[in-house]
C-alpha cells in the first residue's frame, strides 16, 4: 500500500462534514516554501460517532500539519472550469507542527 507524507499549512479552517455516506472532516494543505504554484494535498479523515475529533478546533486557517496517509487522485476543476487533476489523501494520522498566529 502506497503511504504519502505531506507537511504544509492549512488554505482555511477544517470542515466537518456530517452525512448518510459518513461523517469526516476535510481541509487543504499548502506546502510551504514554493511560491505561488505550490503542491497542494486535499485530506479528509473519517471519524466516528456525532462529535468530531478534538483536533478540529486547532486546525485553523494557516496552521502548519503533517499528514499521513493513503494518496488518491481525483479531477477538480480551475478556476476558469477546466478540468485539473487534484491530489488528495485519506488522513491516517495528523500531527500539528505550529498553531495559526492569532488574526487581529
Amino acid at each position: 500500500m502506497n503511504n504519502i507524507i505531506f507537511s504544509g499549512k492549512l488554505l482555511a479552517d477544517a470542515r466537518v462534514n456530517k452525512g448518510e455516506k459518513g461523517n469526516f472532516i476535510s481541509f487543504t494543505l499548502y506546502e510551504t516554501g514554493k511560491g505561488s504554484d505550490a503542491p497542494k494535498l486535499d485530506v479528509t479523515q473519517n471519524f466516528r460517532g456525532d462529535d468530531a475529533p478534538s483536533i478540529v478546533e486547532h486546525l485553523k486557517k494557516f496552521t502548519t500539519v503533517i499528514v499521513t496517509g493513503t494518496p488518491y487522485a481525483r479531477i477538480g476543476k480551475s478556476r476558469d472550469g477546466h478540468p485539473v487533476p487534484v491530489l488528495a489523501a485519506f488522513a491516517d494520522r495528523i500531527d500539528i507542527v505550529a498553531f495559526a498566529k492569532e488574526q487581529a
